[in-house]
């Protein structure tokens, strides 16, 4: 009885000692995986192959020259276009000093020329001048006598021929003709014509005059005008020409007292 009892006794504590099992979770059906494929070791498009290609001695110094012969190449290109840079800006310099020289050149050309020409005008005056003072100036006129020495001859005109200049004048012809005051009265009239019909080949000294170069009839007898010219050449053989008129008094001589009556050509002088 004491053994049955001890059993009751052992049971309950059996069955409390035991450990409690956790509670079973619900069972789900095991997925299932396929293998993975091994990978291909040509590699694919998706995945390709790397492979690390390990340099050599002589690669590495075959890359060292090609930079080194790279960096060489660079410098020097850096150095042509520094240079071409230098060349640029010194041509620069070059033209623009050489434009400015030209222009000074142009400049004093100019400069030099407008002085040469205001010189050579000068030096043209001066000569004009010089050749206006010392040229001979040639004048012409007369006489007429109221009363002849003979009675009954006609009355003449006596030519007189003054260089009044400081070189000598070579005379080479001369024109005398006669006229009424009433037909060349007027300064509007135009003067009567006048032209070398009288060859004389003499020579006047500076400031020499002669009286009779030609004594010449008044015809007709009773014109009261007398005009005409003389032609010469200076020491340079330059031509000139003197044109005179004068009145002729029937009481007295002649008279330069109608060179305002007459066209102005008539006592013309060159």
């Amino acid at each position: 009885m004491i053994r049955a009892l001890l059993i009751a006794l052992l049971v309950p504590t059996l069955v409390w000692a035991q450990p409690s099992q956790p509670p079973t979770p619900d069972q789900k059906p095991a997925e299932t995986t396929q293998p993975k494929p091994e990978p291909d070791l040509r590699g694919t498009a998706q995945m390709p192959l790397a492979v690390e290609i390990v340099p050599t001695q002589v690669d590495k110094e075959k890359e060292r020259r090609e930079w080194l012969r790279e960096n060489a190449k660079e410098h020097e290109e850096h150095e042509l276009v520094a240079a071409t840079w230098d060349l640029v800006k010194w041509t620069g310099i070059l033209a623009a000093f050489t434009a400015a020289l030209f222009f000074a050149t142009a400049y004093t050309a100019i400069k030099a020329e407008k002085s040469a020409a205001k010189a050579l005008k000068a030096s043209t005056q001066a000569t004009d001048t010089f050749l206006k003072l010392e040229r001979p100036y040639v004048t012409a006129g007369g006489y007429s006598d109221a009363i002849s020495m003979f009675v009954g001859t006609p009355r003449v005109f006596h030519l007189q021929v003054h260089n009044m200049g400081k070189t000598p004048a070579f005379m080479t012809d001369y024109d005398i003709r006669f006229a009424y005051l009433k037909d060349v009265r007027g300064t509007d009239v135009p003067a009567q014509l006048v032209e070398p019909r009288f060859p004389f080949d003499d020579r006047f000294g500076a400031d020499q005059m002669k009286t009779d170069v030609d004594v010449v009839p008044v015809e007709p007898s009773d014109a009261d005008i007398v005009y005409g010219a003389v032609w010469y050449q200076d020491w340079a053989k330059q031509e000139h020409c003197f044109r005179f008129v004068l009145r002729i008094d029937p009481h007295v001589s002649t008279r330069p007292d109608i060179s305002k009556l007459v066209h102005p050509d008539y006592s013309k002088w060159d």
